[in-house]
């Protein structure tokens, strides 16, 4: 019986030995490789994450040469895949867009250098759909237009007080 016990571990473990060499051949268990490069004066220039296949995968981040943000995009397998924002030198968001697959999707939004946002669109598949809207500096509508597969089908414009400019 003492034999059998001894028999059953060994089993049990040559199992999941081989389960385990069998998951290490068939999914990538290495690391991922985080580059980084730099300005002349030692400030970091860009950080991005690359898979085994050397395809950037995860987030990169460039940066100014005093070392603030200015980029910051998400990539699966190398295609821009979620949020990507681009900054100001000041490091305030200058851009806001979402991707799929390399391919606009969801809402993209810009900034001034204030912090107001200056315009909103929608995209489905990198074409333009839905609303889409304009600001002057002060957050006042400028536009509001409504895009269907790429195509504006119709716009309204607004003066500085708000007002909608009658045609």
């Amino acid at each position: 019986m003492h034999t059998k016990f001894h028999f059953a571990r060994l089993l049990v473990f040559t199992f999941s030995l081989l389960t385990y060499v069998t998951f290490a051949q068939t999914n990538d268990l290495k690391q991922p490789d985080v580059k980084k490069t730099y300005y002349p004066n030692g400030k970091l220039q860009e950080q991005a994450i690359y898979n085994s296949d050397g395809q950037k995968n995860g987030l990169d981040e460039k940066h100014n040469d005093q070392g603030v943000t200015i980029e910051t995009t998400m990539y699966v397998n190398g295609k821009k895949n979620g949020l990507s924002k681009l900054f100001y030198d000041d490091g305030k968001v200058k851009l806001e867009q979402h991707y799929t697959d390399d391919k606009l999707n969801g809402v993209q939004k810009t900034y001034n250098e204030n912090g107001n946002e200056t315009s909103e669109y929608s995209y489905i598949e990198d074409k333009r759909n839905g609303e889409a809207k304009t600001f002057y500096d002060d957050g006042t509508m400028k536009t509001d237009e409504i895009y269907d597969n790429g195509n504006m089908t119709s716009q309204t414009k607004y003066d500085k007080k708000g007002k909608e400019i009658k045609k």
